[in-house]
């Protein structure tokens, strides 16, 4: 399907319109528990050793490339080709220069082009536009600089829809708000708050029991919990759809040692139509390295289809919709493991 310049620009800024103008008070959120109509423990594939060394920090998929970015070597990108995982080329050097990269982020984007979201200084922030696949090695066709940007959490991920930034800044009593940056006018909106599940003895800003993840695609947000098998759906406009809950024993936060607590959903990777959970089932982040983990999918309207268990631990995943793929990684491990879907 071609999407037109003119088509998303029009699509980009309704769906930001609905952002900044809906306010996000909702009628009490109906819950479900979660039963999955199909559970299916995936074989491993293939292993696919790589032709550079890599330190995985994160792993993205752009126009049927696998993108990885790495936090321990000089050159930050690495390029592979899809379902084959060819190695195509690597690009973006750590440095101080003008042309590179300090701690680097990748931006969820349903665009062609790799946006980059990075740590200038402690008072400034830069997002790269990229086009790392008609050049040889890349050429940043954008740079934006985006001053006073204090209230970011590193902890979600920035969403781009049409050079604008959505972001999200932390919860604070059952709340979290949605920002738009336009990165062209440089002018932040903030939209209202939305509410989450409330506990009143959540009092540390760190480690609380409703304590999660935000994450999207362009018809779904999503809050997916850390100490609790829950999931929030969430309109576009950000009013509730849908909770899915699992069964789960109560636990009280341990904020002295957090290698104790049980944790559940780790990440989530947004497909177009369906949405990609990986939970740990309530194992403390030590177990959760040598035990099986699971991926669990979703629709946009937050009904469970699938679950999906795979034995060997890892870290990193990304779904290959196209070639009906998962692959995953660990974060010392030189390899790709694939699992057909």
């Amino acid at each position: 399907m071609i999407t037109t310049k003119k088509n998303l620009r029009i699509t980009s800024v309704f769906i930001l319109s609905i952002f900044i103008l809906n306010a996000c008070a909702a009628p009490p959120t109906p819950e479900i528990k979660k039963q999955f109509p199909k559970r299916i423990t995936l074989a491993e594939s293939k292993k696919i050793y790589m032709d550079v060394i890599i330190a995985f920090s994160e792993i993205t998929i752009i126009d049927n490339q696998l993108l990885t970015l790495s936090d321990k070597t000089d050159t930050l990108m690495h390029v592979f080709s899809l379902p084959d995982l060819k190695f195509v080329k690597s690009f973006g050097f750590r440095g101080g220069g003008p042309d590179d990269f300090n701690l680097a982020k990748f931006c969820n984007s349903e665009s062609s082009y790799l946006y980059l979201f990075d740590y200038f200084n402690i008072n400034s922030r830069i997002i790269k536009k990229i086009d790392f696949q008609t050049f040889k090695k890349y050429k940043t066709i954008k740079k934006y600089e985006i001053k006073g940007f204090d209230d970011f959490s590193t902890f979600f991920t920035p969403h781009i829809l049409n050079d604008t930034l959505l972001y999200f800044v932390d919860v604070s009593k059952g709340k979290c708000s949605v920002n738009s940056f336009n990165l062209n006018s440089q002018k932040l909106i903030k939209s209202k708050k939305f509410e989450i599940s409330k506990d009143e003895t959540d009092v540390n800003p760190f480690f609380y029991i409703n304590k999660g993840i935000i994450n999207m695609n362009k018809q779904t947000v999503a809050y997916f919990y850390l100490y609790k098998d829950q999931i929030d759906f969430f309109n576009i406009n950000l009013k509730p759809k849908r909770t899915a809950r699992g069964e789960c024993p109560p636990q009280n936060i341990n904020t002295n040692n957090a290698l104790e607590n049980r944790i559940y959903y780790m990440s989530m990777f947004a497909g177009k139509d369906k949405l990609y959970f990986r939970n740990c089932k309530g194992k403390t982040i030590e177990d959760a390295k040598r035990s099986p983990q699971y991926i669990e999918v979703f629709d946009n309207g937050g009904n469970p289809l699938i679950e999906y268990k795979i034995e060997k631990p890892f870290v990193h995943f990304v779904v290959d919709e196209k070639n009906n793929k998962i692959y995953v990684t660990s974060k010392d491990e030189d390899y790709f493991i694939v699992y057909d879907l």
